[in-house]
């Protein structure tokens, strides 16, 4: 320790402990990337152009890379006879399919994601086997540093670790296949190992590190900015900033669903029973709205008003799930009650649709509250 505080590194082993315990977290494995793609896919979404040049650029890069691959039996060092030239013409096809799956399909979930992922990382060790000379199959594993640059961005660390201990598993792999079969001297194979381990670990690594650092910032940020400290739902600045891009990610032929919520007599119930109990009272509103299944955003924009956003598959699904919401606001002190309105549309499309959605589900909770409240009421499209 002394000699580490000499140098300047008495916390290093503090990182290393941290560090460790990360990597032993079963549970953190279970939802790896999870947090992260998420926030990937917020950013991509802000603006509505951002995420189609994404997978324009996307999709143009792997369609690229099949070109590049294809064009390898023109090289000396590509792959020779009828099997090997057979399999880069196929995996150059997948690639291309893949290029156009990205271009022109919906934006893909994480589990589609991730299924291409692992697809690139088990297609390349196959290509790059079926190259014809030991340099050409080491150097050529340099394509699986596309795939880890997009990791870096979209998944974490967690995906990239399991993403580099292969990737230098398949270097490993080539050189062993380079010295033991083709008689290759490793020191004659340096500069290509040198080159993939830069390349395919050393460099998205690193790069990790600083996206890491960055999103861990901008994650806290967002969440202070956009978050009820009471209730830890969405405050009026998160629900106007997210509530238009979950509608434009909603499945094209369901419906986009906003639940407004209100508390009967909360003001009576404050004064008499005190601060403390009415901010209980929230607390414990925001969190059965979280719970209600589809529930996909949850919003205090002020007072003792609520407002959740749903995806429900067809209109026939509207009733059943506003009556949910009443279950799940349903009391055992009979005290305070909440009024419910439900609005929806087929289409909400830009800031000012969804305006007229909210403000369709704030009348109808108004209705219920003129009625004496307790109830809740769905305003049918016109």
């Amino acid at each position: 320790m002394g000699v580490l505080k000499l140098l300047g590194y008495e916390r290093l082993p503090a990182y290393g402990l941290q560090a460790a315990r990360a990597l032993a977290d079963t549970r953190r494995w279970r939802v790896a990337g999870v947090r992260e793609y998420r926030l990937f896919i917020e950013l991509i979404h802000r603006e509505p152009g951002i995420a189609r040049y994404f997978t324009r650029l996307f999709g143009a890069g792997v369609l690229t890379l099949g070109i590049i691959n294809i064009c390898a039996q023109l090289d000396p060092l590509g792959p020779h006879g009828i099997v090997q030239r057979g399999l880069n013409v196929a995996i150059s096809l997948v690639m291309a399919a893949a290029g156009f799956w990205w271009r022109f399909a919906p934006f893909p979930s994480m589990r589609r994601v991730l299924i291409f992922v692992a697809g690139v990382d088990l297609l390349v060790p196959l290509d790059v086997g079926s190259m014809s000379s030991p340099e050409g199959r080491i150097a050529f594993a340099c394509v699986l540093s596309f795939i880890g640059l997009f990791i870096c961005f979209a998944f974490g660390w967690r995906i990239m670790l399991l993403h580099v201990i292969f990737s230098l598993g398949v270097v490993a792999g080539l050189t062993a296949w380079a010295h033991v079969v083709d008689h290759r001297a490793l020191w004659a194979l340096a500069p290509f190992i040198v080159v993939d381990v830069l390349v395919v670990a050393a460099v998205p690594a690193g790069l990790q590190f600083v996206v890491d650092v960055a999103r861990s910032e901008t994650i806290v940020l967002t969440e202070e900015s956009i978050r009820d400290p009471l209730t830890g739902a969405l405050n009026r600045r998160g629900w106007e900033t997210l509530a238009p891009r979950f509608a434009r990610r909603c499945q094209p032929n369901g419906v986009v669903v906003f639940v407004a919520v209100d508390i009967d007599r909360f003001k009576e119930i404050n004064d008499s029973r005190g601060h403390s109990y009415g901010d209980a009272v929230l607390q414990q509103t925001a969190a059965r709205l979280k719970a209600v299944p589809r529930a996909a955003l949850v919003a205090r924009p002020g007072g003792d008003e609520f407002v959740l956003a749903a995806d429900l598959a067809s209109p026939d699904e509207v009733e059943s799930f506003a009556q949910l919401c009443a279950q799940h606001l349903r009391y055992d002190d009979a005290t305070f009650t909440v009024s419910i309105g439900v609005a929806y549309r087929a289409v909400v499309d830009g800031d000012r649709r969804i305006a007229e959605v909210v403000d369709s589900a704030d009348a109808a909770m108004y209705e219920v509250k003129r009625a004496g409240g307790d109830g809740y009421l769905v305003a049918h499209p016109e």
